[in-house]
């Protein structure tokens, strides 16, 4: 279960909790504090599961509005600590897999926020109180079972520089107003169920194919697939191979029906033309006959 407690710290500015055991639902504490100071938060690699804590989000303050202290690292102001408590050492130094690679931070700058709540059981859509949190830097939200669309809400977070949506379930188009994100410098929305054509504007030209691969039905730069196909045409799952076999065999299809056609053609031709001459013979043997008796008369 998530451990409540820590809660009881309204001042908690980093809380990692990743890779451990923990599961269950993250529900509303009953507390009423909700680290309102949260600046980063990573409970990836568990087993949380249930929706995303969608009212935590509302309430950490710290990721909505800008930094007064932003130009320092945390535990810079913790002189007066060293005094009082001599012995008491704090660990400010942390890593985190963001923008595609692993990030170690000896110090952890004042004014980074992030988000990572990737690697666990959550589901259901992505909440839009998410897109208060103005001040985010880094969202990882990646290999859990959300579904649901793409929200363009997330274009609210414009101070946003890694966005990590990728082997989700999320549906439906990415919304142009995402290119207002014009910080980002990571984007992976991999293996999901998107569709439609590519934003092409702003940062989105800068990223390439492995962001939005597994998504069959999105087209357009850098995939190799073009747009400008029906959208009620439903994607075809043949191989280039199969795909040749089967227009062969369609091609085939149509030539032994038009030859069918053409014989058949001929032959009733035939067929009219010996009729037409059969009966041509008949009317000419009765006619030779009547003149015939004629003439014996």
């Amino acid at each position: 279960m998530f451990p409540f407690m820590v809660g009881l710290t309204s001042k908690l500015r980093v809380l990692i909790l990743r890779d451990n055991r923990f599961h269950g639902f993250i529900e509303e504490s009953t507390n009423r504090i909700e680290f309102p100071m949260l600046q980063i938060i990573d409970l990836s690699q568990n087993s949380f599961s249930g929706s995303l804590p969608s009212k935590y989000f509302k309430h950490w303050t710290a990721m909505k509005v800008p930094k007064t202290h932003s130009s320092s690292y945390m535990g810079d102001n913790l002189g007066t600590v060293w005094l009082l408590i001599p012995l008491w050492t704090f660990d400010y130094s942390m890593s985190v897999f963001a923008k595609g690679i692993q990030m170690n931070y000896s110090k952890i700058h004042g004014y980074l926020t992030l988000i990572d709540l990737s690697s666990n059981n959550f589901s259901g859509a992505i909440p839009e109180t998410i897109g208060s949190l103005k001040q985010l830097k880094l969202l990882n939200l990646s290999n859990n079972m959300l579904s649901g669309p793409l929200p363009p809400f997330l274009a609210n977070l414009t101070n946003l520089e890694a966005l990590d949506l990728s082997q989700n379930q999320l549906s439906g188009k990415i919304s142009q107003d995402l290119t207002q994100l014009t910080y980002l410098e990571v984007f992976d929305v991999s293996y999901n169920c998107l569709i439609g054509p590519i934003p092409k504007s702003r940062q989105f030209a800068t990223f390439e194919n492995n962001s939005y691969k597994g998504n069959s039905g999105l087209c357009g730069a850098p995939l190799s697939k073009r747009c400008g196909y029906p959208e009620a045409s439903p994607p075809s799952f043949l191989t280039s191979e199969e795909d040749r076999d089967s227009g062969s065999a369609m091609e085939l299809d149509w030539k032994i029906v038009c030859m069918g056609y053409a014989s058949g053609l001929v032959i009733g031709v035939v067929l009219g033309n010996c009729l037409i001459t059969r009966r041509r013979a008949q009317s000419l043997v009765k006619n030779f006959g009547r003149r015939k008796q004629m003439r014996r008369r």
